[in-house]
């Protein structure tokens, strides 16, 4: 392996691939590669679910340390961004609503209390793309008026769904019909954004 060698003061050191491979992800940002189970991050490779939590913490603007704290709490991975999405709406502390949902509260319920209705996790799912996921979804919204959405009462998975689809459709501009082709292949939230990724 080529070494870079710099220069300064009659001196001389050495530095080695991963340096500079650090450097270049300071100097290029976000950026996502699959590579074989792992990809990478913002310079960094890692797991499936290390990227994924870097993800959430870019989307959320949260040091990825606190968001692992944030799953210490027994909190899934897949519920990061619904517990960063309620934050940021409500203006409640996450370890707030992570202790909330610890005691058993659903996240529609959580939602309510929070001041977050149903409007809010709203997503635009065109009739072309509605799976089995995210058919009922789709029903509530379509059979109520819009006046009413901020009643309406989602499953937990169908939250974590919605949330997912705004997250993703976001940070890769893509549309819900592609987020949704990559969760029907990939066993859980966790993998999509890698799948996402190696569209790009």
């Amino acid at each position: 392996m080529k070494h870079l060698v710099w220069r300064c003061g009659g001196g001389s050191r050495r530095w080695r691939g991963p340096v500079i491979g650090a450097l270049l992800g300071l100097l290029l940002g976000p950026f996502f590669v699959p590579y074989t189970g792992t990809w990478e991050a913002h310079g960094q490779v890692g797991t499936d679910r290390d990227a994924y939590v870097r993800l959430m913490s870019i989307h959320f603007d949260l040091p990825a340390g606190e968001a692992e704290r944030l799953l210490e709490g027994r909190l899934a991975a897949d519920e990061l961004p619904v517990v960063l999405f309620l934050a940021r709406e409500s203006g409640i502390a996450a370890p707030a609503l992570v202790a909330m949902r610890r005691a058993g509260t659903s996240w529609s319920a959580l939602g309510r209390r929070a001041g977050v209705g149903g409007d809010q996790f709203h997503m635009e799912i065109p009739e072309s793309a509605v799976d089995a996921r995210v058919v009922r979804i789709h029903e509530r919204f379509s059979a109520t008026p819009r006046s009413a959405w901020a009643s309406l009462d989602f499953t937990d998975d169908e939250v974590i769904t919605l949330v997912h689809l705004q997250v993703l459709t976001r940070q890769f501009h893509v549309p819900v019909e592609r987020v949704l082709r990559a969760r029907a292949d990939s066993p859980s939230w966790i993998e999509v954004p890698a799948r996402l990724a190696g569209d790009r």
